[in-house]
């Protein structure tokens, strides 16, 4: 006798992704009623807060181990990012003058503030798309089937702190370019310096005597 086959799921998409589409609207709405309703929160504040909304929706997917690698994987990439980016810096500079139709720039104009904070989220940005095309390689399938739906909720837990870490390295970037004033007033500004004391602290073997001033520029406001 002949058993009858399951009945195919009828929209998987829509198991995977519709938690994940929940999660995002809660953190949009969420985040625009903190900004709305709530005394002192600026507009740099809102953009943080929907950084981290995002890594926490897509966290539910991505779940707990991958979230850890995520972690490790941006400690790594901003560590190098943080020894390389002072050198590098003079030619990114050099390339957005040329691309402003500044065509006299060279790398031996050096490198503004801007360009020191922008070339340091490039090379993060471009040491974390390496690490994670390599994790991916070698760590294929890094679910914990196990656990099942916990393993999701765990991922949204890491990924909050990925994205707050994430926040924070934009916000400090932001800080430590043209926009100071507004950096300053935040009133996410002592969270986010307490999160870069943290990186700056796990990273000080990296530097000497020689810290990064994109890193502690602004410590003095924990």
């Amino acid at each position: 006798m002949s058993t009858i086959p399951p009945a195919p799921e009828r929209n998987p998409a829509a198991k995977k992704w519709g938690p994940v589409l929940i999660l995002g609207i809660i953190g949009l709405f969420g985040s625009i009623a903190i900004y709305y309703f709530l005394p002192g929160f600026l507009s740099i504040d809102l953009m943080m807060m929907l950084v981290i909304a995002f890594f926490v929706a897509i966290g539910y997917n991505l779940k707990t181990v991958r979230g850890v690698m995520a972690i490790v994987i941006l400690y790594l990439s901003t560590g190098f990012s943080a020894i390389l980016y002072r050198s590098v810096a003079p030619y990114v500079g050099a390339m957005l003058r040329v691309f402003t139709f500044d065509l006299s720039a060279s790398v031996e104009d050096g490198a503004t503030r801007g360009d020191l904070a922008l070339t340091f989220i490039l090379l993060t940005f471009v040491f974390w798309l390496i690490l994670e095309i390599l994790m991916r390689i070698f760590a294929e399938d890094t679910t914990i089937s196990s656990i099942g739906i916990l393993d999701n909720l765990g991922g949204v837990v890491v990924y909050f702190l990925v994205g707050v870490l994430v926040a924070a390295l934009l916000f400090n970037a932001i800080g430590y370019s043209r926009s100071r004033a507004l950096h300053d007033a935040a009133r996410l500004r002592r969270p986010f310096n307490q999160v870069m004391y943290l990186l700056y602290n796990t990273q000080v073997f990296l530097f000497g005597r020689n810290p990064p001033h994109l890193y502690i520029y602004d410590l003095h406001a924990r």
